[in-house]
This record gives C-alpha cells, structure tokens and sequence, in this order.
C-alpha cells in the first residue's frame, strides 16, 4: 500500500492484509515487525515515520524512531459494514526497536466505512505533529453521511471524517489548528476532502 524510507536502501513497507515489513539491501527481514487486526475490505491504509522522536514522555525508547500507522480496525473479525462493533479509523505510534514496533499508543479513534476511509500521513513541519487524510466514508451504497466537514450547512456536526487532521505525537490537537474548539472540530487542519 505504501512505503517510508528510514535510510538509504532501508525502508518499511505497509501492505493491505495489516502486516508491516522492513526491507534492508533489497531483502526482507523476518518475522513481519508487527501485524495488526485491520477489517478485510480496508485494511492498513498509512504510514509516517519520524526519525528523531521526542517526547515529553519518560519512555525509554525516545531514541528510537516513532513510527504512525493508520487502518481500519476490526477487533471482532466482522466485514465493514455501517453499525458493526468494533470497526474503526485508528492512528497509532509505535517505537522501532530491533526490527519490531513496540509500545502502541492510540491516538485516534474514528469512524470508518465500506470505502472512502483515507490513510495517506505526513510528519509536520515541526517535526512533532502527525497529519492525518481521511476521506469523506462511502457506504456500501455509494452514499455519504452529510457533515460540514463536507461543506453541507444542513449536514450533522463533523465525525472527523472528510479532511486532513492534525495531532501531536502525543494524539493531542494541535494549538491554533482546526475549525472549532471542542473534539473533533479542534482536530481539522483542512476540510471538505471526498477522497484522500
């Protein structure tokens, strides 16, 4: 689905069926680095790494790169489908160490759907913030839940879908961002995106 390079002839590869995979001199290294519980029709959408993460955090691994991945979650192995428990949009830091991701930190949780779900991410600027595409979630039907988000003044209040959203390292929104001051509004960098 896509790749991040972490150095000259070293980069990781995502790959839809939720596994990542680290390539170094033209060969895969073994076992997977991690495999996560993504939904069939979506699966692992993004990925970003930052090479020099620093937190606030005591963690040990603040030398180690943090590594964000974005998918569809399923934690009870059910299709995506609207209303099914358990599916969602996540945003995750993991920390590279020895040719593994550990120490997951959610840091979003979204809603998801048949199609449209988003993925692409970017390290900002500042190097201590995420940016997060989501699209705009078509259902099964080819339909869209109208949002403002999407440009529809009737529409209900954004879910954090159908835009590019900005976060720290930590999950947290981003001062001075967004287009409103309470969750999720305060997350929005950009809106009015069908298709990221």
């Amino acid at each position: 689905v896509s790749m991040q390079f972490l150095g000259p002839n070293d980069f990781l590869v995502i790959e839809n069926k939720g596994i990542v995979q680290r390539i170094v001199n033209g060969q895969k290294t073994s076992p997977p680095l991690v495999l996560t519980n993504v939904a069939e029709n979506q699966g692992l959408l993004g990925i970003a790494i930052q090479k020099n993460a620093s937190t606030n955090e005591t963690a040990i691994y603040n030398h180690h790169p943090y590594v964000f991945l974005y998918y569809t979650a399923n934690e009870k192995n059910s299709n995506i489908t609207q209303g099914k428990d358990g599916v969602s949009n996540r945003l995750y830091r993991y920390e590279l160490v020895n040719d593994k991701l550990i120490n997951p930190k959610k840091l979003l949780e979204l809603p998801a759907e048949y199609d449209h779900n988003g993925g692409p991410l970017l390290i900002g600027p500042d190097k201590h913030s995420v940016f997060v595409s989501v699209g705009d979630l078509e259902n099964q039907n080819y339909t869209v839940i109208a949002h403002k988000a999407l440009n529809n003044e009737t529409g209900m209040q954004p879910d954090g879908s159908g835009g590019i959203l900005r976060v720290t390292f930590d999950g947290n929104p981003v001062q001075g961002g967004g287009i409103g001051k309470i969750y999720p509004l305060n997350l929005y960098y950009a809106y009015g995106i069908r298709e990221s």
